[in-house]
């Protein structure tokens, strides 16, 4: 009867202390998601940050002079997004301009201004080039990654030779 009396008075400690309440941890983690469904947060970053502006002057031994200027179009972008732990991440990339004016003993010989739909309308112009070579929404996704002189073929062959380079941004 001793082992009975302890054994209901076990049982009745057992069922009061389970009253059907939430743990601490399942109440906060529905409550952390609660706030993240309810509560968007954004983060977004530019690539440059500033404005941005580079000019590059170049005399060849040839007698070219080759004037280079990039500029950051703060209004035309590419933006891509990702998530990570709840928290969306915006990042546009800007797109440039960009200018080449050439002169040769003094005379200008050519002076055009570039942005990345002119620079691909030209590409696909060219004899050699195919479409399928493209990686697909380059034309959208595309960013400038460089512009140079190339100052060893342009001596060798007596002409200007200048490097364009396009990419997509990795995530």
């Amino acid at each position: 009867m001793k082992y009975f009396l302890y054994i209901l008075l076990a049982l009745t400690i057992t069922f009061t202390s389970c009253d059907g309440r939430k743990s601490q941890h399942k109440f906060l983690t529905e409550s952390v998601e609660n706030y993240n469904k309810r509560n968007e947060i954004i983060i977004t970053n530019y690539i440059p940050e500033v404005y941005l502006e580079r000019e590059v002057d170049t005399t060849l031994s040839n007698g070219f002079k080759v004037k280079i200027i990039t500029k950051a179009n703060m209004s035309d972008s590419v933006i891509l997004f990702e998530e990570k732990n709840n928290i969306k991440y915006s990042t546009n990339y800007r797109q440039f301009k960009f200018s080449i004016d050439v002169e040769n003993n003094e005379q200008q010989i050519y002076s055009k201004t570039f942005d990345k739909e002119k620079v691909i309308e030209a590409i696909s112009r060219l004899d050699n080039f195919e479409a399928k070579a493209l990686p697909k929404d380059f034309d959208k996704l595309s960013v400038l990654k460089s512009i140079q002189l190339n100052e060893e073929l342009s001596i060798e062959k007596n002409s200007v030779y200048i490097d364009i380079a396009y990419a997509i941004p990795s995530k």
